[in-house]
């Protein structure tokens, strides 16, 4: 019986690093898509924010798993340590699942450096973008306040009488 109930937390074990290799594949594209929206030139911040979303719930199902995978780990650490050769075919699986995940995490951390300048670069030229238009509306304003309290008979009164 103790031996079925290892078995059965190994393949969790296994299910749960693929449900992990899945969402940080999940979170690879959304990173990609968050890449090529930082390139282009026009507005984007609507397809932005639905990637850092994305993102965000991926990482929250993430954690997740990775707090399931360790209390289950450390259930059949013993196990797994003290008979290798009776696990082995599982062993070598959880080992690779591990590797691409760890492939994965690598790819999306400097992918997300790269991006992270990018989104510096995009909001610092946002922020110009918007000090432009506070600046170009002051003055809208102060010439519209300037021409309401101008009145052009006064004017042209001062100029008829010299």
């Amino acid at each position: 019986m103790q031996e079925q109930l290892q078995m059965t937390y190994i393949r969790i074990l296994l299910d749960t690093l693929d449900r992990k290799q899945k969402i940080l594949k999940e979170i690879y594209a959304a990173t990609k898509r968050q890449e090529l929206l930082l390139k282009e030139t026009s507005e984007q911040t609507e397809g932005l924010d639905q990637c850092i979303d994305q993102k965000s719930e991926c990482l929250e199902i993430l954690n997740q798993l990775d707090d399931g995978f360790e209390m289950l780990y450390k259930k059949v650490k013993e196990e797994l340590h003290g008979n290798p050769g009776k696990f082995q075919p599982e062993i070598e699986k959880l080992q690779g699942y591990i590797r691409s995940i760890m492939d994965l995490s690598v790819s999306i951390q400097a992918l997300e450096h790269k991006n992270k300048l990018s989104m510096e670069r995009y909001f610092l030229r946002h922020r110009k973008n918007i000090q432009t238009y506070k600046s170009s509306r002051h003055k809208v304003n102060t010439y519209y306040n300037a021409m309401a309290k101008f009145n052009p008979h006064q004017s042209f009164f001062m100029d008829q009488k010299k």
